[in-house]
């Protein structure tokens, strides 16, 4: 069995709100794994 898993951090621009700040880290987090998964593709 294999087990994945992604973890991340972000900061805070002044003003953005939690609810921003984590949807901006998640998608950059997604976007990266997409890019992964196709590099492992394409070997």
């Amino acid at each position: 069995m294999e087990l994945n898993f992604s973890i991340g951090c972000a900061t805070s621009q002044p003003g953005e709100r939690l609810t921003a700040v984590a949807r901006r880290a998640n998608l950059l987090m997604y976007e990266n794994k997409r890019a992964k998964d196709a590099a492992a593709v394409g070997q």
